[in-house]
C-alpha cells in the first residue's frame, strides 16, 4: 500500500516539525502519533484515546500534579471512576475536559461569524414579489 509510507511520512515531518519543550512531552506527542498510525493501519477506530490511565497518567497528560487531580474529582470537576479504591480516567474523557473551557482564537471567532452571517443572509431582492 502506498498510502502507509505517505501517512508514516506524514507523522515522522509532524514529530520533526514540532518544536517539543520537554522530553516528557515528546513522549506524549509522540505516542499519540503512534498509536493514530497504528488505528489507520489495522483499519480500527479505537486509538489512544480509549485508553485509560491511573492518577499518574492523568496527572502526566494534562501536567498538572497528583494533589491537585485528587482535589478535582473530590470536587467532582473531572471525569473519572473508581475500581476499588483506584481512581481511574479515561484519556479521551480527560482531553474533552480540557477543551470545554478552551478560549477561540481570532480565527475561530472570524470563522464563526462568517458562517452566521451566512446563514442568517437575506435572499436577494428580486422585484414584483414585494407588493
Amino acid at each position: 500500500m502506498k498510502t502507509q509510507p505517505l501517512l508514516l511520512h506524514t507523522i515522522i515531518k509532524k514529530i520533526m516539525e514540532k518544536r517539543i519543550e520537554s522530553v516528557e512531552q515528546s513522549i506524549a506527542n509522540m505516542e499519540i502519533l503512534f498509536c493514530e498510525l497504528l488505528a489507520r493501519l489495522d483499519g480500527g477506530s479505537k486509538g489512544c484515546d480509549d485508553e485509560i490511565g491511573d492518577m499518574e497518567d492523568c496527572s502526566r497528560w494534562i501536567k498538572r500534579s497528583t494533589s491537585t487531580i485528587y482535589k478535582y474529582t473530590s470536587q467532582k470537576k473531572i471525569p473519572h471512576f473508581r475500581n476499588g479504591k483506584r481512581l481511574l480516567f479515561k484519556r479521551s474523557e480527560v482531553y474533552a475536559w480540557l477543551e470545554k473551557d478552551r478560549q477561540p482564537t481570532m480565527d475561530d471567532l472570524k470563522a464563526d461569524i462568517d458562517n452566521t452571517l451566512q446563514h442568517h443572509a437575506k435572499s436577494p431582492w428580486k422585484p414584483g414579489i414585494y407588493k
